[in-house]
């Protein structure tokens, strides 16, 4: 019996070390029939489309380039804390010729430390090679400062590599010492969307100078219904407007029946979204 139990539980053992199964990332089951470079618009697919599809939503770099037609870019910049210190992280859309720097310090005008830190590349579809410089990331900058004190006002800035523009002079306030029973504010806030985001940020630096120690985002950052409702009009000129005529779809036919026949929502304008209009 003890020498049966015995293989029983080796056998359980070979199985349980055996390596997990290959698993997927991507379904497969529906395959993409989309444009080979999924970018630009439906009337002309290709990276920069021909200006007649949708318009393009996009963001101001974290810098502007100081020229017209920058080969470089600082396209953006964000924070997060680590213990005694701060992580930044900035994207450029090509590399910097040497490892990251971020020249910082207690006083605006006196950044005599430089911290250096690494850098990571991930290719993309369409390359930055061929997507404007200032809306494009394939270089992922990773640069940590150490050894600060807790509660404190620093500033820094990200020094100019390889056809890059230098950031203006930026700031960063280290949180309240584990322990420390002392009052702060926190701002809790949802929906900011990509459409009003700069309006968000603004204020969210006005409050910051008012004394803010973090704020908590609860979701909704970008919308994909009916965001554009009443901006962009149907108009003959412009025919991949969703009105329900000269109408074509992503991918081509055949289109569900739902989706071709739903009502439009009571409400809705039949403006964008699918061709009843609407979401």
């Amino acid at each position: 019996m003890k020498s049966t139990i015995g293989a029983v539980l080796f056998g359980t053992a070979l199985v349980a070390a055996a390596p997990p199964a290959d698993r997927r990332d991507v379904d497969t089951r529906f395959p993409y029939t989309g444009p080979a470079v999924p970018v630009g618009d439906w009337i002309d697919p290709t990276v920069n489309g021909n200006g007649k599809g949708f318009p393009r939503l996009v963001e101001a770099p974290a810098v502007t380039p100081k020229s017209s037609n920058p080969t470089n870019n600082v396209n953006v910049i964000s924070l997060a804390y680590i213990p005694g210190g701060m992580h930044i992280h900035y994207q450029t859309p090509f590399g910097l010729g040497s490892a990251p720097q971020v020249q910082w310090g207690t006083q605006q005008d006196n950044l005599r430390n430089i911290a250096t830190g690494q850098s990571n590349t991930y290719a993309r579809t369409p390359p930055c090679s061929l997507a404007p410089v200032t809306q494009c990331s394939e270089h992922f900058h990773e640069v940590q400062i150490t050894g600060l004190k807790p509660n404190t006002k620093y500033w820094y800035r990200i020094p100019a590599a390889n056809g890059t523009t230098e950031s203006q002079t930026l700031s960063f306030r280290t949180g309240h010492a584990a322990g420390d029973r002392s009052e702060f504010t926190v701002a809790v806030l949802n929906d900011m969307g990509y459409t009003n985001a700069h309006g968000t940020h603004k204020y969210l630096n006005n409050a910051v100078e008012d004394g803010l120690a973090f704020a908590w985002h609860g979701g909704d950052i970008s919308y994909a219904d009916d965001w554009y409702s009443g901006i962009l009009p149907c108009e003959d000129s412009w025919p991949v407007c969703y009105n329900g005529s000269s109408t074509r779809l992503p991918g081509g036919p055949p289109y569900p029946a739902e989706y071709l026949d739903a009502p439009l929502p009571a409400g809705e304008t039949a403006n964008q979204g699918g061709p009843q209009g609407g979401d």
